[in-house]
């Protein structure tokens, strides 16, 4: 009985943790999208004002990547690995984009419109992970 029960368990928490991996994978999409987007809008703006787009870029290809290899885990301990190098992933892009905003951007209200829907999305996702 006592068997049964701890099975019911393990199955929930791997059943919570590749939920867990799929919304890591549309974080990671969304720092594609949000990254190719403000990359291509920012490109004749500089490399200063389009660098935080490029590091969400590259972050959403790692992820995307990553999700690519770890795909077929069923392991916990691989999908925590998994998990908590897209979360900090996405908390070192959440880090550059505030920075971006607070820093970089503030003087052109222009180039602030793809940073604050990404940053909103971003901390979703992370916060969905510790859930």
């Amino acid at each position: 009985m006592r068997l049964l029960g701890e099975k019911k368990k393990l199955d929930r928490d791997m059943a919570r943790s590749r939920a867990k991996r799929r919304v890591a994978l549309i974080g990671g999409v969304f720092c594609f999208i949000f990254g190719i987007a403000g990359f291509l809008e920012e490109l004749n703006g500089g490399l200063l004002e389009s660098l935080d787009d490029f590091i969400f870029l590259a972050i959403g290809i790692i992820i995307i990547i990553l999700f690519l290899i770890y795909r077929n885990t069923f392991t916990n301990r691989d999908l925590n690995r998994f998990l908590n190098v897209t979360t900090l992933l996405l908390v070192l892009g959440l880090v550059f984009k505030l920075l971006a905003i607070g820093a970089l951007e503030a003087r052109d209200l222009s180039a602030l419109g793809d940073d604050y829907p990404s940053v909103i999305l971003i901390l979703l996702v992370i916060i969905y992970r510790f859930l």
